[in-house]
């Protein structure tokens, strides 16, 4: 009988991650890697090139709206992206504490900080305030 049960629970599971193989492995390898943001919407490049410039023991501040963006919050889906993408670095909530700034829909000049580099892109920058 227990069997049965946690068949009739995994058979939903495995049906959906059978459809998620079938979907994704046609995917190159760019484009896995850049599925978690091109899923949400926001263009996988942008990850990428600021991700080539966030370091080890970067404390990340994302300079955000908090607006509606579709089922979620604009600065929260950026926010669990940068997590991702930038890994190891950490966000951290007040600027003051922050090496780097990922402003999105923002202006890094609105924070008044003197940055040691800018990359912009699209409507979007990643501001160096330090080195870590």
């Amino acid at each position: 009988m227990a069997l049965v049960s946690v068949w009739h629970s995994a058979a939903p599971a495995w049906h959906r991650l059978d459809r998620d193989h079938d979907a994704y492995a046609a995917y190159s390898q760019l484009e896995r890697d850049e599925a978690p943001a091109t899923r949400a919407g926001i263009s996988g490049d942008l990850f990428d090139v600021f991700a080539s410039n966030v370091r080890r023991g970067d404390r990340v501040y994302f300079q955000v709206p908090r607006s509606p963006y579709g089922t979620l919050d604009l600065h929260d889906t950026i926010a669990a992206l940068g997590r991702f993408f930038f890994l190891p670095a950490v966000e951290v909530a007040d600027p003051d504490d922050a090496t780097v700034v990922v402003s999105y829909h923002a202006d890094p000049k609105h924070l008044h900080r003197a940055f040691l580099t800018e990359v912009p892109w699209g409507d979007a920058h990643l501001s160096r305030l330090a080195y870590p």
